[in-house]
């Protein structure tokens, strides 16, 4: 292929350059290839473009997000770099980057409303949640939330309006030192919460933290004041303050769980967080009105009952006091599968089943390396030459500290493999090593 340096190619490149401009979703840094590319483009061709030049197409072809970093560099009086102007053009998409997701943030709560009270649950007092990254559709994950009206199934993301008379909020939780978002709702009275007990837990997936109301301190372990308090703002001003944490033990189906929770006073219902739930190897799944926690070895099936339009389950507190002493109890908290196996030296699965400790599926990384062999090298006959001369060895030492009479301070070794017939010459110098190897060659070849 040759290259074109025609004054047409030349103009060509050249209005592709001048018509080059960033789009506002454009990367900031596909950009500067293309840039480049144009620039090495017209560098073959023979034009020759300064550092200066390279500059003022690049911030020409800026949109106007970037309008105030291009005065600012505009301005400056010192030398400019295009590395340089290329840097604090990046800095300035980082930063507008994170302005725009903290923004998005601070919007993306969800709202709970006040339900008024009713023994029949009318059409017209259904619960109506909306979000604002929504609009008027119901909290979800795609189809898998879905209204019930009288037993029947609605469909999918019904535009529900919000009726003046409700009274919504939106929780938006956001701690000094990590932000927790989660679902609180406000309910005055309803037939399907005037019975709900405090062990109920609702499957929130805005949840980064489990939460629990204060009345369960009380029957909670290892409760201890937080580091530093996590105050929980909401839409009216108002802020919650988590200052403990503890460790609830309950029950469901015969399996003992551990749920780390923070206790967080004001809140109406207990969440579970489906981010926690996950990241201990546990599954969540959502289908058709139903939902699930499943461990990895799906021999626990946590099914959850539908409550309006969320999920909830319901646990039975443990009395500590009386709690059998189960190492194996599941827990939805951050714990490594194969940690009683490291603990107790990389124990066997049948030992650990044998004390009723927890057995996971990973795989342990020093258990193979332990146990990994490989196959002997292949055994070779002696020797290794079949008659005198054909494979002979030789090394040559020194020098040695004391030399001979002679002033001899090397010597060398010349073995024959088949003979092991073995001979020493003393040498001065290192270099006479080769001629004593040639010698012996030729001794041999000539049958002396």
């Amino acid at each position: 292929v040759f290259e074109r340096k025609s004054t047409s190619a030349r103009f060509m490149i050249m209005k592709r350059l001048h018509n080059l401009k960033c789009a506002p979703s454009e990367d900031l840094q596909e950009h500067f290839n293309k840039m480049d590319v144009i620039f090495t483009e017209l560098t073959s061709m023979g034009s020759k473009i300064d550092e200066t030049d390279k500059i003022c197409h690049l911030l020409l072809s800026m949109n106007e997000k970037y309008e105030a970093v291009v005065t600012a560099i505009e301005t400056m009086n010192e030398e400019l770099k295009l590395d340089f102007v290329k840097s604090k053009l990046l800095d300035f998409e980082l930063k507008l980057k994170g302005s725009s997701s903290e923004s998005s943030y601070d919007q993306s709560a969800f709202n709970s409303q006040n339900f008024r009270s009713s023994n029949s649950y009318p059409h017209s007092n259904q619960p109506k949640f909306s979000s604002s990254n929504r609009g008027n559709s119901f909290r979800g994950r795609g189809n898998r939330w879905r209204r019930r009206n009288n037993g029947n199934r609605g469909s999918h993301f019904p535009q529900v309006r919000n009726q003046g008379g409700s009274n919504s909020y939106v929780a938006s939780a956001q701690a000094q030192v990590e932000e927790i978002s989660f679902v609180a709702l406000n309910v005055d009275s309803i037939s399907d919460f005037s019975n709900q007990s405090n062990y109920r837990f609702l499957i929130d997936s805005g949840c980064t933290q489990h939460l629990v109301r204060e009345e369960l301190s009380n029957v909670m372990t290892d409760v201890c004041q937080l580091n530093q308090p996590i105050q929980i703002k909401i839409a009216n001003g108002q802020s919650i303050t988590a200052k403990r944490q503890g460790n609830l033990h309950v029950r469901i189906q015969n399996n003992n769980i551990r749920i780390p929770a923070l206790i967080v006073p004001g809140i109406i219902h207990n969440l579970l967080s489906v981010k926690m739930i996950s990241e201990n190897g546990f599954d969540v799944q959502f289908s058709r009105g139903k939902a699930e926690i499943i461990n990895r070895n799906k021999n626990i099936r946590i099914k959850c009952s539908s409550l309006g339009n969320l999920y909830c389950v319901d646990f039975e507190i443990n009395n500590f006091s009386n709690l059998p002493v189960i190492p194996s109890d599941q827990c939805f908290s951050a714990q490594e599968g194969n940690i009683w196996h490291r603990r107790l030296s990389h124990i066997n699965r049948r030992g650990l089943k044998e004390m009723g400790l927890p057995i996971s599926d990973e795989v342990c990384s020093p258990c193979l390396s332990g146990k990994a062999s490989r196959l002997p090298f292949k055994k070779k006959q002696f020797p290794r030459s079949s008659r005198i001369g054909e494979l002979i060895y030789t090394d040559l030492a020194g020098p040695v500290r004391t030399p001979t009479l002679d002033g001899q301070r090397f010597y060398q070794v010349i073995l024959d493999d088949f003979s092991h017939h073995c001979v020493i010459y003393l040498l001065k110098q290192k270099s006479e090593a080769e001629g004593n190897l040639i010698n012996y060659i030729k001794r041999i070849e000539n049958g002396k």
